[in-house]
C-alpha cells in the first residue's frame, strides 16, 4: 500500500471500506467532512465556504444529502 510505503502521516478516505482498512493497518485517516471542518477551524475557510463545499460533495454523491 501506497501510504504504507511513503510512510504517509494521514490517509484522506471516501468509504466506510477503506476506514476499517486504515483501522487495521494503524493508518490515520480523515474523511472530507474532516478536512473541511479543521479547515474551518484554522481560519482557513468561512463557514458559507464550507456550506458551499458540502452542498458539492451532496452533489456528487460523496456525502449524504443535507
Amino acid at each position: 500500500m501506497l501510504a504504507l510505503a511513503e510512510k504517509a502521516q494521514a490517509l484522506g478516505i471516501m468509504t466506510r471500506t477503506e476506514s476499517m482498512l486504515c483501522k487495521l493497518l494503524g493508518i490515520a485517516f480523515t474523511t472530507a467532512i474532516g478536512i473541511l471542518v479543521r479547515s474551518r477551524e484554522k481560519g482557513l475557510v468561512t463557514g458559507s465556504e464550507v456550506l458551499t463545499k458540502l452542498a458539492k460533495l451532496a452533489k456528487h454523491g460523496v456525502i449524504m444529502a443535507l
